[in-house]
């Protein structure tokens, strides 16, 4: 029951020092190693993003974007140099606020929907499919995962 509580924490606090150190005792303390397949480059940056800041600091930063662009508007652009430099600055900023929208979404859904369970009985058969005939037994959970 405490290690689907930590995972939750993590989604809260992502840096917090004792929240990470008793998720790193437990996952040591689980007998199955149960190995996720490789994920993409891109995948694999997203997530590390989403999983390092919380709720509150990715919703900061699209507001700092956010203020960044209304006083980017709000002063008058006489330089050519400048006028171009704005343009590009909106280009990359727009990216970056569709890119925090998505983020904050996405956030908010896998705090909100993720569902896990730990198991209590001593052993469970993982299958490969729903269907109690199924022989397939893909692999083993023990107690606690």
């Amino acid at each position: 029951m405490l290690f689907g509580h930590m995972k939750k924490a993590k989604l809260f606090s992502p840096r917090d020092k004792d929240i990470n150190f008793n998720l790193n005792f437990l996952n040591g303390q689980i007998q199955d190693k149960i190995l996720k397949p490789n994920q993409l480059f891109f995948i694999k940056f997203y997530n590390s993003l989403l999983n390092k800041y919380n709720f509150g600091e990715l919703f900061g930063m699209l507001g700092i974007i956010i203020l960044f662009l209304s006083f980017k508007r709000i002063i008058n652009i006489k330089n050519d140099f400048l006028r171009k430099s704005y343009k590009l600055s909106i280009i990359i900023s727009s990216f970056f606020i569709i890119f925090f929208v998505f983020s904050l979404m996405d956030k908010a859904f896998k705090i909100t929907t993720t569902k896990e369970a730990i198991v209590i009985s001593n052993e469970i058969n993982v299958k490969s499919s729903p269907f109690l005939a199924s022989k397939n037994t893909i692999f083993k959970i023990h107690e606690g995962y």
